[in-house]
C-alpha cells in the first residue's frame, strides 16, 4: 500500500481512533487485498461472493440494485474513506446483494472477514479497536434499516414524508435541513413512486408546512408533520 493510503485509512470509521503508528501494524496483519478499477468497471455482481470488506483508498463507486423491470437504481454513491460489503460479507453465504461499480477509477482494499474477527496472534489492542468499530458500523447499519422499515410501514404518502423529514430534524435539531438523496433515491428509500411523492411534496409546500428549494427543505410547520406522520 502507498503512504497516502494510510491517511485516508485514517478518515475510514473502521480504523477511528486507532494512532498511525498502530494502524501500519494493523494493516500489515490485515492482509488486505489491493485492487484497482477503471471507470464503469464491475467490482461486485450481485449474488457473487464478496472478498471481503471493501474500503475505498481513491475514486468513486456506485453500489446499485436491479428492479423486476430491469432498471438499475443507485442505492449508494461512495468515495473515499467510506466502507461497503460490511452486512453482505458477515452474512452466512457471503454474498453480495447489490451490483457495485466504478464511477471514476478507484483503488480498493478488500479485508477478509476472518482477519477482522480473529483478531491477531498479538492481541494488539488496535485490532479491539478494530472489532468495536465493526460492531458499531453493523449496528448503525441495522438502526438505519429499522427506521426505514418504520417508514415503509406508514400507509399514506404524506405520513412516510413528514416520518421521514421529522426524522432528521430530531437529528439535527435543526428545521432547515439539506436531504441526502434526490428525489428519485428519495422516493425509492421510503417505497413510493417518485411522480406521486413530488406531488404530495408540492402540496406540503403549497399549504405552507415545507419549503423546498433542491435538497433543502424547511420546516415550517412542525406540529402539523407529527399529525401527519401518525397517518
Amino acid at each position: 500500500m502507498q503512504t497516502e493510503d494510510f491517511y485516508t485509512l485514517k478518515t475510514c470509521p473502521l480504523f477511528g481512533g486507532i494512532d498511525p503508528e498502530s494502524l501500519r501494524g494493523l494493516v500489515a496483519c490485515l492482509s488486505p487485498i489491493v485492487r484497482t478499477y477503471q471507470k464503469e468497471d464491475i467490482i461486485l455482481n450481485a449474488d457473487e461472493r464478496i472478498p471481503g470488506v471493501g474500503v475505498i483508498l481513491s475514486g468513486w463507486i456506485n453500489v446499485t440494485r436491479e428492479t423486476a423491470k430491469g432498471d438499475r437504481i443507485i442505492l449508494a454513491r461512495l468515495s473515499q474513506g467510506d466502507i461497503f460489503g460490511e452486512v453482505a460479507v458477515f452474512s452466512n453465504n457471503q454474498i453480495s446483494v447489490a451490483t457495485v461499480f466504478a464511477d471514476s477509477a478507484c483503488r480498493l482494499i478488500f479485508i477478509p472477514p476472518e482477519k477482522i474477527t480473529t483478531g491477531c496472534e498479538h492481541a494488539c489492542s488496535a485490532h479491539g479497536m478494530l472489532i468495536r468499530n465493526m460492531l458499531a458500523i453493523l449496528a448503525d447499519k441495522a438502526m438505519v434499516l429499522n427506521k426505514k422499515i418504520g417508514y415503509l410501514m406508514i400507509k399514506s404518502m404524506r405520513g412516510k414524508i413528514s416520518a421521514y423529514l421529522l426524522g432528521i430534524h430530531h437529528n439535527t435539531k435543526k428545521t432547515t435541513l439539506t436531504l441526502p438523496y434526490n428525489r428519485n433515491e428519495l422516493a425509492d428509500y421510503l417505497g413510493v413512486s417518485r411522480p406521486s411523492m413530488s406531488r404530495e411534496l408540492g402540496r406540503m409546500r403549497d399549504e405552507g408546512v415545507i419549503a423546498i428549494d433542491g435538497r433543502q427543505v424547511t420546516l415550517k410547520d412542525l406540529a402539523a408533520l407529527k399529525v401527519f406522520a401518525e397517518q
